[in-house]
């Protein structure tokens, strides 16, 4: 396949599977210093002032901007949340750089991580959020955050169990985790991961389930391999036939997975003419008509996939698709070219992120999703590594 420009491969590859070690490790958005413990998760949406290191409910007022200048050639951008009836909200924490949300549960939790004195990996300081119906806390993860290393929040469950990747800045080496509310943290490493794959090595978590089950890929053998983890540990490997790299990205409730492989090799993985859901040993072909790649990041227990694709013309867009295989294109109101759909869940709730103009006012608002008769105010003053 041929696309437009070299940049627009490379954003697609970071957007699609969020951190993802290979090609999305490569552009991690997470960065590591000595941070403040994260309190429970079911604490965080119902109290989310309370917590360590938690910002109080939205006001009103213009939040902290980010005081680092983007460099050259990098768009701003910003995390999302919409709801069922198309309605879009910003996420935005204080002062932030770069904000991505990835993963909301049947509670409308939202949860991601953003980078505050930076754009790129290894700059300035990274921690994590949790947005619900406009409420933001924002925290650290002690044990996981440290110096060098950077993690990634990929997902929560409806128990507040948070799911996520770490990426050493220095190796490319990633590992997954699983934090319980309690702060207990399981490492998630798949025993046969070993070498390095477009400069990235080790295993990715991408999202659970509530029975705490875990999907993601990992490096072996010169190419990326799909992955599904039992709660008792135990790893089976997902290679699609025919593929020469397997990445396994969402999972519901009913163990449908979605995920991305490629004929080629673990370079196109995430620029692949389609994606896939995988039920009960049966590959169904996931492809939007007319676009030149389509990936998937998430499935819910109604059948419903989300993901993005790149047009014709170089432009990423958000998508649904029902049970039927009907296509909804999801395009955040303030994006120029890029919207890509991370998280979904039961109710229809989607998360996100975007790319959006540089801004001319210094800060934006928070409002609460579906708040009042226009949409909510949104990011002006966020940057995405493309």
């Amino acid at each position: 396949m041929v696309f437009t420009t070299r940049m627009t491969v490379r954003r697609l590859a970071a957007l699609a599977a969020g951190t993802a070690m290979v090609v999305a490790l490569m552009a991690a958005t997470a960065a590591a210093s000595p941070l403040a413990e994260a309190p429970a998760v079911a604490a965080l949406g119902a109290h989310p002032s309370a917590g360590p290191g938690s910002t109080p409910p939205a006001t009103g007022k213009p939040m902290a901007a980010c005081q680092a200048q983007p460099p050259t050639g990098i768009g701003p951008a910003g995390g999302f949340a919409r709801d069922p009836k198309g309605r879009f909200a910003a996420i935005q924490p204080p002062g932030a750089c770069v904000t991505k949300a990835y993963g909301v549960n049947d509670r409308g939790q939202v949860v991601g991580s953003y980078r505050a004195g930076g754009y790129q990996i290894g700059e300035g300081t990274v921690r994590h959020f949790l947005w619900q119906r406009g409420r933001l806390a924002t925290f650290g993860l002690r044990g996981i955050d440290r110096s060098g290393v950077e993690a990634t929040v990929t997902d929560v469950d409806d128990r507040g169990r948070l799911l996520g990747s770490t990426l050493e800045v220095a190796s490319g080496a990633g590992h997954g985790f699983l934090r319980e509310p309690g702060g207990r943290v399981t490492w998630i490493d798949h025993p046969a991961a070993a070498g390095t794959v477009l400069g990235g090595s080790g295993t990715v978590a991408a999202q659970l389930t509530n029975r705490g089950e875990v999907v993601g890929y990992y490096a072996a053998g010169g190419t990326v391999h799909g992955f599904l983890r039992d709660r008792r540990g135990r790893f089976t490997t997902i290679d699609r036939p025919g593929a020469k790299a397997t990445a396994v990205t969402g999972i519901n409730e009913r163990g449908q997975l979605t995920g991305t492989s490629s004929t080629v090799g673990p370079a196109e993985l995430f620029t692949a003419p389609e994606a896939f859901v995988l039920d009960r040993g049966a590959y169904t072909s996931v492809k939007v008509p007319g676009a030149a790649a389509t990936s998937a990041n998430a499935i819910n227990d109604r059948g419903q996939v989300a993901g993005a694709y790149l047009d014709a013309n170089g432009t990423i867009h958000g998508f649904l698709r029902d049970r039927r295989g009907r296509f909804t294109t999801v395009d955040h109101p303030d994006a120029t070219v890029t919207t890509v759909v991370q998280g979904l869940n039961d109710l229809g709730q989607l998360a996100g992120l975007y790319d959006r103009p540089v801004p001319t006012a210094p800060a934006s608002r928070q409002r609460a999703l579906g708040t009042g008769s226009t949409p909510p105010s949104l990011l002006p003053d966020l940057t995405f590594r493309g």
